[in-house]
């Protein structure tokens, strides 16, 4: 005789997996299973695990973002389309993919937040189908820009505004300062960014021991993860 499993569960489990695909949109299944596996499971592993990765993994990558009266619940990166953005209950934080100066406002309300739809912000602003929602914990706003080493940022990605620019800290630095009649773009290789807190001097170490100052910190906004 074999064991007997309830049939029930297989509707639930394989809806799980399912989420976890149309949250990730562009990704292929293997990649999906190649991912599960990184959140636990195995060939060897109960249905209960396999739910488990599963919710794991939703909770990486979700489907669509919390809202509560147009505001967003906590802070989220979104890559769609068109643009990599970043929301929280307050802010959002747009630039376009193929990169360029960013955008940062306070918005009124989230109007379309799915996966694979729109992403839509108050009356008039759309920002291309969204591909991938992602937590950023709970806000944007950052009291000071990290301690950062190229060699270790990854695809991590900071807005500040300095009072000389407007600077994207990522594998390198983009800065943007506003002329009189266009904006001035320079881009700038760095090796490590040490700890500026608001108020102060951001300082970018350069390779071959230079340094580049740009300007006293007055805002800094995540980017992305």
């Amino acid at each position: 005789m074999h064991d007997f499993r309830d049939p029930t569960r297989i509707p639930a489990l394989l809806r799980l997996v399912e989420r976890a695909w149309e949250a990730q949109p562009s990704a292929r299944f293997v990649d999906i299973l190649a991912q599960l596996e990184r959140h636990g499971m195995t060939p060897a592993a109960a249905d209960e695990d396999v739910m488990r990765a599963a919710e794991a993994l939703l909770a990486d990558y979700v489907d669509t973002i919390p809202v509560t009266a147009g505001r967003a619940q906590g802070a989220w990166m979104l890559r769609t389309t068109t643009h990599d953005c970043a929301v929280d209950a307050t802010t959002i934080v747009v630039r376009p993919a193929g990169g360029a100066r960013p955008s940062v406002w306070e918005y009124q309300r989230l109007v379309a937040k799915h996966v694979s739809g729109p992403l839509r912000v108050d009356d008039g602003h759309r920002f291309g189908i969204i591909d991938q929602i992602r937590p950023l914990g709970e806000q944007l706003h950052c009291p000071a820009v990290p301690a950062l080493a190229r060699a270790e940022i990854g695809d991590r990605m900071f807005v500040v505004d300095t009072a000389e620019a407007r600077v994207v800290v990522g594998r390198q630095l983009e800065i943007y300062r506003q002329g009189r009649r266009h904006v001035e773009q320079d881009t700038l290789r760095w090796e490590v960014l040490p700890e500026c807190p608001v108020g102060e001097d951001l300082v970018a170490h350069l390779p071959g021991g230079g340094r580049r100052r740009l300007g006293v910190v007055e805002q800094v906004w995540r980017l992305r993860r």
